[in-house]
């Protein structure tokens, strides 16, 4: 499953990460979803898999849960 389906989210579920990497690998970027646990969905691109986490945890107040990443394909 992909991090989009017909340009609508597929991360549905409170607490969940989700990103896909994409571009030439020394230009790779992160494409990431999260949905906060009151169902909010932030998202964003970034440089780094750690960068990404960073950021949804900033934008959404909230510590990201390891066991509720998925990558996407």
């Amino acid at each position: 499953m992909g991090l989009t389906e017909n340009g609508v989210s597929t991360t549905k579920e409170k607490g969940q990460f989700a990103y896909e990497e994409y571009g030439p690998y020394y230009n790779r970027k992160i494409q990431w979803d999260y949905r906060d646990n009151k169902g909010v969905l932030h998202s964003g691109i970034s440089r780094t898999l750690a960068m990404a986490i960073l950021e949804a945890a900033k934008k959404s107040g909230e510590k990201i849960n390891p066991t509720k990443i998925r990558e996407c394909n």
